[in-house]
């Protein structure tokens, strides 16, 4: 009977000592490899990263940390994320088995978010108008963080901050129309802005417009102006030295239109010089006058 006792225990002691000369029965090394796809996104809403793990070794079932260096884990072994800012992210994955002790593994890869930039398309429905009538500017953004900020200058001292607004100009010049949109974002590298411009000519009246519009017909209002200055030249040219008189009608001739280019343009410059026109004529008819009826002729 001992002997018997005596060949078991040497058994044992055998079988231990030869599984002691096997350590893969306890498991093989754990080995860990992490695969993003993709691993260089464009930063947008619902643009996320899937994540695969490949792990090797070690006792099933494994045990996931997931860490993607936005202050995101996760504990499944294929995640999906999203990355809300941009930036080079350290993603990081703490796998243990379930062996005992447990065995670990810790896995990196690099993730590259690029800043999704704001886009901004405006147009206006006329870029050439007259005074007093409303234009229509729209704006078509894309990018950034919604929702946006608008704020538009008009280049006449005014200002809206709607994203599609209308706006009327009240006196003539070329505007410079300019539109500034930030977006919301918060988080990585703050708020996105861009700034983009249109311009828009305004002219004095829809028929001054029309006029000076290569594609337009002349208004009546514009015709009628430019045919009282024809007739203030031609009555300063073929009236001066027969009928001095004429002279001072084609000088008020000249003041009336003066006065319509300016009702017309609310430009000194335009309608000065045919005010200056005006007071040639008068200061010459003047002469004139005097030199027609002077008691020394």
């Amino acid at each position: 009977m001992k002997a018997i006792s005596r060949h078991i225990v040497i058994t044992i002691l055998v079988i231990l000592s030869i599984l002691s000369l096997f350590p893969s029965v306890k498991g093989a090394p754990l080995s860990v490899l992490i695969i993003a796809n993709p691993n260089y996104v464009t930063l947008s809403t619902g643009n996320g990263v899937s994540f695969e793990s490949k792990v090797s070794g070690g006792t099933a079932p494994y045990f996931y940390e997931w860490n993607f260096g936005d202050f995101g884990t996760d504990s499944v072994a294929t995640p999906n994320h999203v990355f809300n800012y941009a930036g080079v992210f350290n993603v990081s994955l703490y796998v243990t088995d379930s062996t005992v002790p447990v065995n670990s593994f810790l896995a990196y890869t690099t993730v590259t978010v690029v800043d999704n930039p704001l886009k901004i398309l405006i147009t206006a429905n006329a870029n050439y108008v007259s005074v007093g009538n409303p234009v229509r500017f729209n704006s078509s953004v894309s990018g950034g963080t919604f929702p946006y900020n608008y704020s538009w200058t008009f280049g006449d001292f005014s200002n809206a901050y709607t994203s599609n607004p209308s706006h009327a100009f009240s006196y003539i010049g070329v505007f410079n129309v300019s539109l500034l949109v930030t977006d919301s974002e918060t988080l990585g590298q703050g708020a996105r802005f861009s700034l983009v411009y249109t311009t828009v000519t305004v002219v004095a009246s829809n028929a001054t417009a029309n006029f000076f519009n290569v594609s337009g017909l002349p208004g009546s209002i514009s015709v009628i102006g430019w045919l009282l200055g024809l007739l203030a030249v031609a009555l300063f040219v073929f009236g001066a030295w027969k009928f001095p008189l004429a002279i001072f009608i084609s000088g008020l001739v000249a003041v009336f239109l003066g006065l319509q280019l300016y009702s017309e343009t609310h430009s000194l410059v335009i309608s000065g010089f045919m005010w200056l026109f005006a007071i040639l004529i008068v200061f010459f008819g003047v002469f004139r006058v005097y030199s027609e009826y002077s008691p020394g002729e």
